[in-house]
């Protein structure tokens, strides 16, 4: 612990003489803010002012300890054998600067400050280091009158800071040329400002890197490889076995070009996949692109990041080599500002692919060996530094040099070998280890010649790892090999936990294998930790799986065990409790590879509980904003109905599976709806129906009911939708289900406000909303916000309409619902409209449009297209307009998605009228023509880019 080591120096004041040539420092850089039009200027005057600030500032420095290394500009360089010596300083050169009397013309000279400790090398009566580096950054993002520490420092100084001084808490702040954030604390004194702007950061552009918790040791030439070739070759593949250390370099140096990339930096991990045609679904997932029935989910992505300044990570690609080879060509060609970042153990072989080699880190010589020439090589450095994690006090000495160097130069200097090497340290000498490697490679030797050697060391390191297992690890271990994606302990206690395990050894065993850097732990802020192994581990372990018992039992244990958390879940669902079940569907959102992998093995082995569980778990997913991706949940539930339809069970469980299969196509109905393809939502709703209907009226007929009448409704069937709601209410209120209740109210007060029976709509919402707070349903009752919303706005009021909209879009966005939030500033940008706030109505209607073409809703689209038509007609620019309703014509004839609802259609009629009085018929006819012809992205981009004309 690097804080607690600083600490512990410091607490026995220990100091570094001045002539000290290594030691732990406090580095303290000054800087006065706003000087060079001061000396433009004011050249004269500031030659005074400048001499004057000096001689106070050094004053201040000198008298509290501190030695003045250099001075640049207008600033000073300054090193301390202690923080507290450096923090009496920098507030005594603000003291001395604000009490000066300084001449008019240049008013009060403002100095900035940063202070920073850590240990620094002096050469030639100067310092060098990364530490110097990072004060200097954290005193350039400051202000002037400012002090401003590193976490370090404050650190050392919380408990004996000097009276009416107090820390302030900036946050974690991005500084230039680092690529790990630092966390900033302000220094506040009476006699000093304490009120300033924002720090003056580097802006942090989106990404999903994670925190690096290890230090980054070595690869002083393959890091600045990878920055010069980026973004100048689109498609850089790091290649290299297993173990080398691929994807920390790789996460290293994307962690360096985060300001590179305006639209961010993401990393896709592609070693949970066990189907390479999951490789565009995995980067959809994280970046949010949903699919569309009538486009391939690579198009998709296409059109999401064909205008963006992006840099994809794609992580462990060997296994998906081909599927992921096609992906990249294809998204890079389409996309010219795409940059693509591949480890591999293999190159993807497309064109515009470069390559970089990963080597294993640099090994000592072979001759005999001081300390110092040891300490040179990289695989060194590794190695000690992962060995201070379990022994703080190691050190390289006269009597284990020999043992060390052994150890790095049998390992091949494998990242991942040397990391295992070290955690052993915590029981074994480096001697022993040494020795017991030496066993291990002999037994190599005897194995495959035509292997790659540094195949055979990594599977060495394995079985030598795995060797030093007690019997009871092992089969802990390969068990855990049967995951996907990771697990949570708890898990890990009911699968793994057969004879001759338990519960108990599984929770210590556990915990020795991650000590034992086996498995990874990841603290993600929720309730439980996450655990995972490492690819190569989870590989060896599978396999040994496999041989000292049936793979099948755990994958059957796995399944069902996955099984029972859907059950749980509906049964969860079943009081009405709905927090609890909010807090469920989250819990099993995050199992999608294990559900995968169970859903797999039902579906060959149990193929009716598959259909049974899979639309159990979609439909939990489909009452609340937890849900599981479009393109995951049509899969299954496509899966399940297609395996559930020609099922032949025995006849004491046709009802149960008949119930199981018209839950499936309920659950697909709710996908129609979600992703806009109403006709097939409303065909799912049929099927479910016609067989959930002789089983009487029940929970889910009511739940099949509703999706039906919410696909009608917007396909302009309001009677059919009037009636199913109506059918759906009754039986949720007989049944006395809450949630069904809700769900019966929403599709029916949509469908009333629809045929304008405004009376009845206020009647169902405010039937709705008590149902809701009994439940304690936030988002049912704000999708019943939505409905009073829209009532306003059929009544008229839409200045009422605005403010519930605004208000719904707060708590969307509140609850982190994305896609309720985008949809709620769709309708508020139709009320300004209508109330012809044409500038405030068209910024809403860019950002709407944009997320639904991204999430491949076309019939929406086609929508925002129609809205910014009619703006353009109300700001009298009527060919633009016209052009943009001949491309909503064509997109809605391409989707068979004609505008459906009466006031829709009247408005759009009302346009094309406007459009012929205003450039005559044949002018709004060409238009029209030549917006029919554009794709859907340049149609987009045309009424977005377009919009200020």
């Amino acid at each position: 612990n690097p804080i607690g080591f600083l600490i512990n120096f410091h607490i026995h004041n220990l100091k570094m003489p001045a002539n000290a040539q290594t030691g732990i420092l406090t580095f303290l850089f000054t800087d006065l803010e706003g000087s060079t039009p001061l000396w433009e200027k004011y050249p004269e005057i500031m030659q005074e002012a400048s001499a004057r600030h000096d001689a106070l500032l050094r004053e201040a420095f000198e008298t509290n300890g501190g030695r003045v290394v250099k001075t640049t500009g207008d600033g000073f360089h300054v090193v301390f054998d202690t923080p507290a010596d450096g923090l009496r300083a920098a507030i005594a050169g603000q003291q001395a600067i604000g009490k000066q009397d300084w001449p008019s013309q240049v008013g009060r000279l403002r100095v900035r400050m940063g202070i920073h400790s850590g240990e620094s090398q002096a050469r030639d009566e100067d310092y060098y280091g990364p530490e110097l580096n990072r004060a200097a950054r954290i005193m350039g993002i400051g202000h002037g009158g400012q002090i401003l520490l590193s976490r370090v420092t404050a650190d050392l100084l919380r408990s004996r800071l000097p009276d009416s001084v107090s820390l302030r808490d900036m946050g974690r702040h991005r500084l230039k040329g680092l690529a790990d954030p630092e966390r900033i604390f302000q220094v506040d004194h009476p006699s000093m400002e304490s009120d300033f702007p924002p720090l003056q950061s580097s802006v942090s552009n989106p990404h999903n890197l994670p925190s690096l918790l290890t230090n980054f040791v070595g690869r002083q030439r393959e890091l600045p490889d990878i920055r010069r070739m980026l973004p100048g070759n689109r498609l850089l593949t790091l290649t290299g076995p297993g173990g080398t250390g691929k994807t920390r370099l790789m996460l290293q140096a994307a962690g360096l070009m985060l300001e590179d990339f305006a639209h961010g930096v993401w990393l896709f991990e592609l070693a949970p996949l066990n189907d390479p045609e999951l490789v565009p679904e995995k980067i959809a997932s994280v970046l949010g692109v949903r699919g569309h029935p009538d486009r391939s989910l690579v198009d998709s992505l296409v059109l999401f990041l064909r205008r963006r300044e992006t840099l994809l990570l794609l992580d462990n690609a060997e296994h998906v080599i081909e599927k992921t080879a096609q992906v990249a060509e294809h998204l890079l060609a389409a996309c010219p500002k795409l940059v693509m970042l591949v480890t591999s153990r293999e190159p993807l072989a497309i064109p515009g692919e470069t390559i970089l080699q990963v080597p294993s880190l640099s090994l000592p010589p072979r001759a005999e060996l001081t300390t110092e020439d040891l300490t040179e090589s990289e695989a060194v450095q590794l190695f000690l530094d992962r060995a201070r994690t379990v022994r703080p006090d190691f050190e390289l000495r006269r009597d284990n040099r020999g043992p060390v160097a052994e150890i790095v130069r049998r390992l091949d200097g494998i990242p991942l070998a040397l990391e295992l090497a070290a955690a052993r340290l915590r029981v074994m000498s480096a001697g022993q280890i040494a020795e017991r490697l030496q066993d291990r490679f002999r037994l190599l030797v005897s194995g495959s010649r035509t292997a790659l050697p540094r195949q055979q060391t990594l599977q060495a390191l394995i079985d030598w790892s795995w060797n030093l297992l007690d019997e009871r690890e092992k089969i802990l271990l390969a068990r855990l090999s049967v995951f996907s994606g990771g697990w949570i302990l708890e898990d890990a206690q009911k699968i793994a936990g057969l004879p001759p395990l338990d519960s108990y050894f599984v929770l210590d065993g556990l915990d020795s294998l991650v000590r034992k850097s086996l498995v990874v732990v990841e603290s993600n802020g929720e309730s439980s930790d996450r655990f995972q192994l490492l690819e190569s581990i989870l590989q060896y372990a599978s396999n040994r799986l496999e041989e000292m018992e049936s793979l099948a039992v755990v994958e059957e244990r796995h399944a069902a065990h996955f099984v029972d958390l859907v059950r749980q879940a509906e049964r969860t669902d079943a009081t009405g409790n709905q927090k609890e079940t909010i807090a469920w569907i989250k819990r099993l959102v995050r199992e999608t590879d294990n559900f995968r992998s169970a859903f797999d093995w039902l579906a060959k082995h149990n193929p009716f509980t598959f259909v049974e569980v899979s639309g159990k778990l979609l439909v939990l997913g489909a009452q609340s904003f937890w849900s599981f991706s479009t393109q995951q949940s049509q899969r299954w539930l496509s899966r399940a109905i297609e395996i559930g339809q020609p099922l032949v069970v025995p006849s004491e469980n046709r009802i149960e599976h008949e119930e199981n299969l018209g839950r499936a196509l309920s659950a697909m109905a709710s996908v129609g709806f979600t992703i806009g393809r109403h006709g097939e939502g409303v065909k799912a709703g049929e099927d479910a129906i016609s067989i959930l209907r002789p089983h009487g009226e029940t929970k889910l007929l009511s739940y099949a009911l509703a999706t039906y009448a919410f696909n009608q409704g917007y396909l302009g069937r309001l009677d059919e939708a009037v009636q199913a709601g109506l059918e759906a209410r009754r039986i949720a209120r007989r049944l006395g289900e809450g949630v069904p209740l809700s769900l019966a109210l929403g599709a029916l007060g949509l469908a009333s406000m629809m045929q304008g029976d405004l009376q009845q709509t206020q009647e169902i919402v405010r039937e709705g909303k008590e149902a809701v707070e009994r439940l304690g349903n936030t988002f049912g009752g704000l999708q019943f916000l939505m409905v009073e919303g829209h009532m306003y706005a059929r009544m008229g009021k839409l200045a009422q309409a605005e403010q519930v909209y605004r208000r719904a879009d707060e708590q969307f966005r509140e609850i982190d619902e994305p896609t309720q939030s985008i949809i709620t500033r769709s309708e508020l940008a139709h009320a300004l409209r209508g109330q012809r706030k044409w500038k405030e109505a068209r910024s809403y209607y860019r950002e709407t449009i944009q997320y639904f073409l991204d999430m491949g809703h076309e019939p929406a689209v086609a929508n925002q297209l129609e809205c910014f038509a009619y703006i353009a007609i109300g700001m009298e620019e009527p060919e633009r307009a016209a052009r943009l309703l001949g491309a909503s014509q064509s997109i809605r004839e391409r989707t068979e998605n004609p505008i459906a609802l009466p006031w829709e259609k009247e408005e759009y009629e009302s346009a094309l009228t406007a459009l012929k009085d205003m450039i005559g018929q044949k002018t709004r006819d060409e238009e029209i023509a030549t917006g029919r012809g554009l794709k859907i992205e340049d149609a987009v981009g045309y009424a977005i880019e377009q919009g200020d004309s």
